[in-house]
């Protein structure tokens, strides 16, 4: 083998290992192996969560779970949201700015007040403090992991081959390296999107926790300069 293509290949391979670190926090909740494309899980046990959380129970609907994150996932709902949330300072300002601007708005009311709650909490670590520019990227980082995530998951369940979970893989790392310029942006962006989906509950504070960790200690997974915009 030629030392070019050797070289091609450590690359390769050091890339896909920042494509699977993007869903650290996910696959650390879900007890996942965090540097290889398998979970770690059997079939079953991969069919069984995918039936059980997102009612997927076949090739075909694992593909529009998979598609649906890929284009649009929770960052949609996000940028509908986001204006009308900087506009008020407080939970009960942002639902009326929202039930004013729109008819079906539960999920956006929802969405808004999970902010709302977390809010006080992401104030109290310098870390997550969000500054306009963070709101603006968004929570692409979140559905980026997510998207990893589930490759992996219908990987395992074996409803879909190796290299379509790879591609999967491959497009949340560009997605990401377009967007971010380090590891300290991913996770705010992260941090964003589980606030706004889960609220500020048990679940999201040790989210909060495991983040800090993986950004500032010396080992944490993300606290390093692997990941860049000019990365190969």
């Amino acid at each position: 083998m030629s030392k070019k293509r050797e070289n091609s290949q450590s690359t390769n391979a050091e890339i896909r290992k920042i494509a699977l670190s993007i869903s650290y926090p996910l696959a650390i909740e879900l007890g996942f192996d965090t540097e290889q494309l398998s979970t770690g899980w059997d079939t079953e046990e991969a069919r069984e969560y995918l039936l059980k959380k997102w009612n997927i129970k076949e090739r075909d609907l694992a593909k529009e779970l998979l598609h649906y994150i890929e284009q649009e996932g929770e960052r949609a709902t996000y940028q509908i949201i986001l204006p009308y949330f900087l506009l008020a300072e407080d939970k009960e300002n942002r639902k009326k700015i929202l039930e004013e601007r729109y008819m079906a708005i539960d999920r956006f009311i929802r969405y808004s007040d999970n902010l709302s709650d977390c809010l006080p909490c992401l104030k109290d670590t310098g870390i997550f403090s969000p500054k306009k520019s963070d709101y603006e990227r968004g929570t692409l980082a979140w559905d980026m992991a997510l998207l990893v995530t589930i490759a992996r998951i219908s990987f395992d369940a074996k409803y879909i081959e190796e290299k379509e979970a790879l591609q999967y893989i491959d497009t949340a790392y560009e997605h990401c390296r377009r967007t971010f310029r380090n590891w300290n942006e991913i996770g705010k962006s992260f941090v964003l999107g589980e606030a706004m989906r889960k609220g500020n509950d048990l679940s999201f504070a040790k989210t909060l926790v495991l983040i800090q960790i993986a950004l500032t200690q010396d080992n944490g997974i993300w606290n390093n300069d692997s990941f860049k915009n000019d990365t190969p």
